[in-house]
């Protein structure tokens, strides 16, 4: 976000696992309006993340759906999470030249 960007965000956190659920917030229609304005038009956005699973001790959500508006904009599905996987230099290289 922006400097003084302030948005509320609502995490819900399941209780047993300690695991996010989702995360809530607002976001203005118009990009250039600030969030902290109050004022003008206001998008309901939401994250879900589902499927947790350990991954060499560490906990992933296999997938992730974002919302806006009360519609799916993107769904997440991962087969597999690697860790600490090592990578050239060269992916980091733009081969669009």
């Amino acid at each position: 976000g922006r400097v003084g960007d302030r948005r509320r965000v609502i995490y819900y956190v399941e209780k047993t696992t300690h695991t996010i659920q989702s995360v809530r917030w607002l976001e203005p229609d118009d990009p250039r309006r600030e969030v902290s304005g109050g004022r003008g038009p206001m998008t309901d956005v939401r994250v879900e993340f589902s499927d947790w699973r350990t991954v060499e001790g560490v906990l992933w959500p296999f997938e992730v759906v974002r919302w806006s508006g009360g519609r799916v904009e993107y769904r997440i599905v991962l087969n597999e999470v690697k860790m600490n996987q090592t990578l050239g230099d060269s992916i980091f290289q733009n081969t669009n030249r």
